[in-house]
Order: C-alpha cells, then structure tokens, then sequence
C-alpha cells in the first residue's frame, strides 16, 4: 500500500472495533482459537478475515522470529489499524489486502490457517474453505470460531428484540448468527476437502460496565447495530436501551455486566 493510500484510508470503524469490541467481545475468542491451533516456533500461519489482527497479534508471540504470520482481509482499514497495534505490542505480523476466495499464496504452504468470526460473513463459504484447504500443507490445521445461534448470546438477542419492537417488524435475523448449525458448517466443511475435523460448543464471558455500556459498544463498533439504531428517533432509541437493560438485568450485578457467549470451534485437518 503507497503512502498516498494509506493517508484515504477510512480507519475509524476498525479503530471503533479495536478500542470498543476487542476487549470484550472478540479478543477472548481470538485467545481461544490460537490456544487450540497451539502454533509452534517457526511455523507460517495465516489469519483469514483478520480484522485489526488479534489473533495474528497473539499468534506471532507463539511463532517467534522463525516463524511467519499473515493476516489477510479486504478492508485496508482493519489491516492499516492492526499493523498499528501490531507495532505498539512488538509483534511481527505481515499484513495482505485480499479477497479470501482469491488469495494470492501458492498451494500447501501454511501449517496453520485460523478464522475468527469471519466465515459467516463470507458470501460464498464454500469458496472461502476451499480456498482456506488449498493454502494448507497436508498436514496442516484450520481452527475456525462461529457463533451459536443468537438464542446463546442473550446481549445479541436483547438488541434484536427491542430493535424490533421499536421498529414494529419482527427481529431480523443477525448476520454474525448466520451459520449456527454445526451439521451445516460440517457439510460446507467436508465438500472443500477437510476429512478429519471436530466441532466444540465453548461458551465465554464478556465483561462490560452496564447493559447500556454494551449498547454503546456494538453501536459504535459493530455497522448493523449503528445503522439500525440511526435509523431509530432519540425516543427510541432510549427505549431500546431501557429494553436491552431489562431484558439483561440477570447477568448484572454489583461488578457489572457479564454476558456468557457460545461459539462453535471447527478443527479440521485435509
């Protein structure tokens, strides 16, 4: 990326993301997946769908110099924010602006490829595994975190309720809840060519300040709940927030907020 570009870059919602989500809701995930992955030094390693780069931050420690990180996305703002952090933490990460059903690396040269919270966005997953399978050595291990249904992550499913009360329709469905049934994620990841694989069910929990502090948060870093919530008169959106708080009220106490989230671990091997 030319000097030039990165000054156009728009950093601000992976900056949202990075100061607001990570923490909380997706870097404990992160940890997850690369303590399953168990990177060794000197192994090469690729992030798909990195986002600012948590997991490839916390991989790189495990890979040490002799090993190789990359993480590859196709929002040059996520990537220009990560190699930021990336450089704050000490971390050696390279970082690649590209499709993940395209990706620019020869066949079987990653001992280890992670997804986190990114195969239910792709469009075409399918694509996506192949591509993922391909880039693999033979020996090699893909570790792939997808959320639950929306009925296991109670924040998730209060906002979309009370959005949709205040909406008057009926509660959308969620992107990131999108690929819940582990039979289906097992189909998609048997026909890209994975033979040996494992699904877990792994629940966690997030700590936030208040049920408003949690509104606040997906607000300002995740696109769906802001546009939603923009589209919502100052009325509304207070009655959604005083919704989300009632509805969260049995996961608060004098520390805070704490909301338990459950996320499918894919572990497969070619």
């Amino acid at each position: 990326m030319s000097d030039k570009a990165q000054k156009t870059v728009n950093t601000a919602p992976a900056e949202a993301l990075e100061k607001f989500l990570i923490p909380t809701l997706f870097g404990p995930w992160a940890a997850e997946v690369v303590e399953r992955a168990a990177p060794k030094p000197g192994e090469r390693m690729l992030d798909v769908g990195c986002g600012t780069g948590p997991a490839a931050r916390l991989a790189a420690e495990r890979v040490g110099p002799t090993g190789n990180v990359i993480g590859l996305d196709l929002d040059p703002g996520m990537l220009e924010v990560g190699r930021r952090c990336a450089e704050q933490a000490g971390r050696r990460v390279d970082w690649c602006q590209a499709d993940v059903i395209e990706m620019p690396f020869d066949d079987d040269i990653f001992d280890i490829v992670l997804c986190c919270q990114g195969l239910q966005f792709f469009p075409d997953k399918l694509a996506a595994l192949r591509e993922m399978r391909r880039v693999l050595k033979r020996d090699g291990l893909l570790v792939a975190s997808i959320w639950r249904d929306v009925a296991f992550c109670p924040g998730h499913l209060a906002i979309s309720r009370a959005l949709a009360e205040q909406s008057g329709t009926k509660p959308a469905p969620m992107p990131p809840f999108s690929l819940s049934d582990p039979d289906e994620i097992r189909s998609l990841a048997q026909a890209a060519g994975f033979g040996r694989m494992d699904i877990s069910s792994v629940r966690k929990v997030s700590p936030f300040g208040s049920a408003s502090e949690f509104v606040d948060a997906l607000a300002a870093g995740a696109p769906s709940t802001r546009k939603a919530l923009q589209s919502l008169d100052q009325r509304k959106k207070t009655a959604v927030i005083s919704s989300v708080i009632e509805s969260l009220r049995a996961y608060t106490d004098t520390d805070g907020l704490r909301l338990p989230m459950e996320s499918h671990i894919l572990m497969a091997r070619p």
